[in-house]
């Protein structure tokens, strides 16, 4: 019988291929099968016929995703599908009319797989892996990921244990794990993301959930592997994936503890944990709070002794003001061009700032005083709230409180082990990995492996784990990712996009571009553009996602440069500055072509006979490493050290991520930045290796380039307090930014910087030019004289207009790492600004004084044009 003509069932068996002829004969059916001249007689409640196949171009039947189909029948309520390998599968036909018909992510992905060839193999083994999936189940991660309908599932317990102890940020991604189908980690470096992932895997094993942990490379799986082994879990791991660690596991297996007992009652356990459950979230909030506000402490401290602000006379009234209304106070006198005798009364008896003769100083000196005040009463203010903060955490019995959860939970945990493992295991043969997965799971319900083998590390054809934790996935290709979500019911997704992503092979990418568009493949899965972590970022913009903020690792002024520059100031810095000398340094190599063929041996002549002897009193050699974007530079770098440095690590970032030092020096080598040296993610793995100490040798040139090298060059000059000459101040951003809230509350609109429309208008338009310029910003209505250190090229009369408290710019650009200016910029009204107006002749003045004093002034008209073009040439004009 024609099996794509016909589908017969027998008690609800498919026998198609079995019959030779059938005949209806009221209400039963006459049957001949192959080989047989027998009728066999079946009542219609046995034997179903469906004579009116269609053919089907959909992918997506009832509760699955198909794969590897050559054919789609439909017959009647039933699909049959006929594979590629000559195999065929019956399933119920979707119960919608509508058959889904989204683009085939999963075939888009296999042709893709046909193209990758690994080392040594005439086919792909990609390929070869998706050709074994035959259907993707409804309740499996991949299927949410392939259809964007991420569900949430129900944590049947009502307790969390921390057992490897927690922070704000980590607790919240435990609930989003235990809660959602699938759920985004993003791990900045020093976050305390393996500590995460453990402390969900021990609240699954609870649960008695089986978690497979895989990474595109076995170095992080590793990490989370030895960490168990430390608190001696590792009997309940099973690092597979290739051939090798299979057999390696099998001729290995570990056997339970001796000592594995319970301990306290667990109803016991549970009441205490319950309680420091619902009493940690204060102790958070304050312990966050105090690490925001010391690094804000810290930023007020280094702009002060930058602006060098020194006051006349104490004056205990200004003193005991708060800051912020030091400013409005300030904002208001600044707007009008004389203060009245009825705004001293106010200020005086009302607002109780000073006495009268506070105000016989001039409205520059007063204006000054009160800038002044602002940074040392917010100084104060600071350092007022952080005592605070820490006196409630004593009170609240804060280290304890966090110590006794961790070892109630880890008390539980191995309470519930000891029960679970009363008995002597059984001794798994490799066939038991095909043949009793189900048994082996039981055993050890952690696998390790890497996104390539996890599909291959067991026989999960008619089951999934139910969890997979997919660690350093920014380095995860979408190919891999879907066949690892392939594998279990749920997902956890950890990474961080601000570190190395996955290598496309270039081979591949004009066919890749070829099926982008053959497949119409919308951005979110694009292969070539996405990694696994971006991508899952996007199709599921449902899932629950947390960003680990607590850093622990970096030295503060370290990790400062890379929160500022690559996480948006969202990083609360937990690391302690115990005032080392150096503990960033930039070591500029004088102009010339140092380098040649990626490799410079003046930077290594730097290294090797100036840094490393100095750092012998900081860190031993195996505390040191060193970092270079180019393999020729390490090989050289090793072959130049001494006999005392052997021991010190040389290897290139992309070799270096997951790694920490004492101490690390980076050899940049490029005379000339190249994109791949500038690459952000390159620089933030190469500078976030350091905890304490971090070198930086480079071509003295960089620094006047536009790069993310520069910025950290800027950065370490403006934090290590080095001189530069210049007549210009630094930009006092604290200052501004607050006055420019304070203008904002003035001026009665959240949306207005200026009672001009022309400012306002002028104001969003730098905005958007500096959108592609992150390391610039903007401050607003900065008073000339702030702006200018030396004035003594001046004549009398531009001395006189500079030193009145309204001589201002509107707004003035400058680079977020070193607070320097770097353009002025006016908006000019026709009508005030025209030739014979007064303001005209105030307008050749600050010309002048702008351009004997080196700030460059871009003046804006309102009845010109193309304003966003003159700021981004003017700005481009100032790096070359």
């Amino acid at each position: 019988m024609d099996v794509k003509k016909f589908l017969i069932l027998i008690k609800e068996k498919d026998k198609t291929h079995e019959v030779t002829s059938f005949q209806k004969q009221d209400n039963t059916i006459l049957i001949t099968f192959n080989e047989s001249e027998k009728v066999y007689s079946y009542s219609l409640n046995n034997c179903e016929i469906f004579d009116k196949p269609k053919l089907l171009s959909t992918h997506h039947v009832n509760d699955a995703i198909v794969c590897n189909a050559e054919l789609i029948i439909q017959f009647g309520k039933y699909v049959k599908v006929f594979f590629n390998d000559g195999s065929n599968e019956l399933f119920l036909a979707n119960k919608d009319k509508e058959m889904s018909n989204k683009a085939d992510i999963f075939g888009y992905c296999q042709r893709i797989a046909q193209k990758i060839i690994m080392p040594e193999n005439d086919t792909s083994l990609l390929e070869r892996h998706y050709r074994k999936i035959k259907n993707i189940k409804k309740d499996s991660a991949l299927y949410a990921y392939l259809t964007k309908q991420n569900n949430g599932i129900s944590n049947k317990n009502d307790y969390l244990l921390f057992p490897f102890g927690t922070n704000q940020s980590q607790y919240t991604a435990l609930q989003n794990a235990l809660n959602s189908q699938i759920s985004i980690i993003e791990g900045p470096p020093g976050t305390g993301k393996t500590q995460t992932i453990l402390n969900i895997i021990a609240n699954l094993i609870v649960q008695s959930k089986s978690i497979a942990v895989v990474s595109n490379n076995n170095a992080a799986t590793q990490n989370v592997f030895e960490k168990l082994q430390n608190y001696e879990l590792d009997y309940l791991c099973a690092t597979l994936g290739n051939k090798d660690n299979k057999e390696s596991f099998i001729n290995n297996q570990p056997k339970i503890p001796k000592h594995l007992n319970t301990t306290e009652e667990n109803n016991t356990l549970l009441c205490h944990i319950k309680s420091l459950n619902s009493n940690i979230q204060e102790i958070f909030f304050l312990q966050n709070k105090k690490a925001k506000e010391k690094e804000l402490l810290d930023d007020f401290k280094t702009q002060a002794k930058h602006a060098n602000f020194t006051h006349a006379k104490t004056l205990p009234k200004l003193s005991n003001t708060l800051a912020l209304k030091l400013l409005k106070i300030k904002i208001a006198i600044e707007e009008v061009p004389n203060i009245s005798f009825f705004h001293k009364l106010k200020l005086v008896f009302l607002e109780r700032l000073a006495n009268f003769s506070f105000f016989k100083n001039t409205k520059e000196s007063i204006l000054q005083t009160l800038e002044s005040y602002f940074y040392t009463n917010s100084i104060h203010e600071l350092e007022k709230s952080i005592d605070l903060c820490t006196k409630k955490l004593v009170n609240l019995n804060a280290k304890k409180t966090i110590k006794d959860l961790q070892d109630y939970s880890m008390k539980f945990f191995k309470n519930v082990l000891a029960l679970q493992y009363k008995k002597e295991r059984k001794i798994f043969t490799f066939e038991d990995l095909y043949a009793n997965s189900a048994d082996f799971l039981q055993t050890y319900p952690i696998v390790f492996s890497t996104t390539h083998s996890i599909v291959n590390s067991l026989n999960m054809k008619n089951a999934l784990f139910d969890y997979i934790i997919m660690d350093e996935s920014s380095q995860v290709d979408i190919l891999t990712g879907i066949l690892a979500l392939s594998i279990a019911k749920n997902a956890v997704i950890v990474g961080d996009k601000k570190q190395l992503s996955c290598i496309v092979d270039t081979n591949i990418i004009e066919e890749v571009e070829k099926l982008n568009k053959e497949f119409k493949i919308e951005e979110a899965y694009n292969y070539l553009t996405h990694s696994f972590l971006d991508s899952i970022t996007k199709t599921l913009s449902n899932a629950p996602r947390v960003l680990l903020k607590e850093h622990y690792r970096c030295h503060p002024k370290i990790i400062g440069f890379c929160n500022k520059k690559f996480y948006n100031d969202e990083l609360l810095i937990f690391s302690e500055d115990k005032n080392q000398k150096d503990a960033i340094k930039a070591i500029l190599t004088p102009k010339g072509n140092h380098a040649r063929d990626h490799y410079n041996l003046r930077e290594i002549e730097v290294i090797t006979k100036e840094l490393i002897p100095a750092l012998r009193h900081k860190a031993s050699s195996k505390d040191i490493g060193i970092i270079t974007p180019y393999v020729r530079q390490k090989e050289e770098l090793e072959r130049h050290l001494d006999k005392d440095s052997k021991d010190i690590q040389v290897d290139t970032v992309h070799k270096y991520q997951g790694r920490e030092k004492e101490c690390v020096i980076i050899s940049l080598v490029d005379n000339q930045l190249s994109n791949f040296v500038d690459d952000p993610k390159m620089l933030n793995v190469s500078i976030t290796r350091a905890k304490n100490f971090l070198y930086l040798v480079a071509n003295s040139e960089i620094l006047n380039t536009q790069s993310n090298v520069a910025d950290f060059m800027r950065y370490i000059q403006y934090n290590n307090f080095e001189v530069t000459q210049s007549s210009i101040n630094s930009i006092f951003d604290l200052l501004y930014n607050a006055n420019k809230e304070a203008r904002e509350a003035y001026l009665k609109n959240k949306k207005r910087i200026s009672i001009y429309d022309s400012e306002n208008l002028a104001y969003h338009a730098i905005l958007e030019v500096l959108k592609d310029y992150p390391s610039l910003k903007v401050a607003t209505h900065v008073r000339l004289g702030l702006l200018i250190k030396d004035t003594s090229s001046l004549n009398e009369q531009e001395q006189n207009y500079l030193s009145s408290a309204l001589t201002h710019v509107d707004f003035v650009i400058y680079h977020t790492m070193n607070k320097e200016f770097l353009l002025a910029i006016e908006v000019d009204g026709y009508a005030f600004h025209n030739k014979k107006s007064k303001q005209y002749q105030r307008d050749i003045i600050k010309n002048n004084i702008c351009k004997k004093c080196n700030i460059s002034l871009l003046r804006l008209y309102t009845i010109g044009s193309s304003e966003k073009e003159q700021i981004k040439n003017e700005l481009d004009k100032q790096w070359q």
